[in-house]
């Protein structure tokens, strides 16, 4: 056993001549370093004949090669190595032959494959210590390269408060003012939908049979919390069941439809219409559907879901009509119909002028006049 050493030897708050390095997984023991820098490698192989620890690295203090442990009467193996220079050091053990990593160890990615890792500290440097202090965030962005023609992916840090004023700074304004584009993206356009003048401004009218627009990008995609507003006309002579827009996330390898999406919806019931709200991800899903709340049709209204990263809440004219419990993922990049689901069901009759996405949770009173 390692003797025990005084706590001044190194760490103020140690008892023990050997510390978990900092890289280990949750409440492994080893590695462990020492005062003086040494590392103990420590795996439970009882079965094994002969295990190695080795690294890519052959100034890092491990060995100029893969290094022999020993093993003991109960089949733990261990050896101890060093002084390792302090930094971060990739390793590997190689049991009877075979490369493993070490259960003891956090994955790394490195050298095209994940990998153990020991992180082992210089005595006097403290700046990649974790504080107790304002933290940014690393953030995964799925995008389309044009240069490559494939969904491609993006680390972004993004700053403590990033997203304090999230509500002004991150809401997307789509004006349905032109066919060939909305919101400065280009559509694709089925049947014969046309831009008309109206008491709310230029707005796009449907004809509910084959009209429809559809937009290569997911506005909300990565939002946690949003806010999603539309100003629209729903008319008479339209089916039952419309969908009048409909955000839908796709498989980044594939590029095709998951089951990950977002429906704003109405239904028609005694020539009046009720709002119907659907999101869903990560299995989990909420429909708010209120069929005592009839409104009028042929007349402007401004509904809007709100999801604030517990409740899912729909509107109409800025009264509250559902809410629901729900926890959801952010949604991968994607593509957005208006007009129709995206599947090309389930047609809208009637118009829509404005749509604002917003990721955060906005309250009644900062919804769209």
């Amino acid at each position: 056993m390692l003797a025990a050493v005084a706590s001044a030897c190194c760490w103020a708050q140690a008892v023990q001549d050997c510390q978990p390095a900092s890289s280990n997984a949750g409440g492994a023991l080893y590695p462990c370093i020492h005062c003086d820098l040494r590392v103990t490698f420590r795996i439970a192989a009882p079965d094994a004949h002969k295990v190695l620890v080795s690294t890519n690295n052959s100034d890092s203090g491990i060995g100029k090669g893969p290094v022999e442990l020993v093993r003991d009467k109960d089949g733990m193996w261990s050896v101890t190595v060093g002084p390792v220079v302090p930094g971060f050091h990739y390793y590997w053990y190689v049991v009877d032959g075979v490369e493993v990593s070490d259960p003891s160890s956090e994955s790394y990615f490195g050298h095209n494959k994940e990998l153990s890792g020991v992180e082992v500290p210089e005595k006097g440097t403290d700046f990649y210590d974790v504080r107790n202090v304002p933290h940014g965030d690393v953030r995964i962005h799925w995008y389309h390269s044009t240069t490559t023609g494939s969904w491609r992916r993006a680390y972004v840090y993004t700053p403590p408060d990033y997203d304090r004023n999230a509500g002004a700074g991150t809401a997307e304004l789509w004006r349905f003012d032109r066919i060939d584009e909305i919101g400065g993206h280009k559509t694709t356009v089925l049947g014969h939908p046309r831009v008309i003048d109206s008491p709310v401004g230029k707005a796009v009218e449907f004809n509910g049979v084959d009209d429809a627009l559809f937009v290569d990008v997911h506005p909300l995609a990565g939002a946690e919390t949003f806010t999603w507003e539309i100003v629209f006309r729903p008319d008479p002579g339209g089916a039952p069941e419309q969908r009048f827009f409909h955000l839908q996330e796709q498989d980044a390898r594939t590029g095709g439809d998951t089951a990950t999406r977002m429906l704003s919806e109405i239904r028609v019931i005694d020539g009046r219409w009720c709002l119907d709200s659907f999101a869903q991800a990560g299995g989990q899903s909420r429909a708010l559907l209120n069929r005592e709340r009839l409104h009028p049709l042929g007349v402007w209204h401004r509904v809007a879901m709100v999801y604030d990263g517990h409740e899912l809440r729909n509107y109409v004219d800025g009264v509250l009509e559902g809410s629901g419990e729900l926890h959801l993922i952010p949604q991968g990049p994607g593509h957005s119909s208006i007009g129709v689901r995206i599947n090309k069901m389930n047609y809208f009759k009637g118009a829509v002028s404005l749509a604002r996405m917003t990721r955060t949770a906005l309250s009644p009173a900062e919804f769209l006049k």
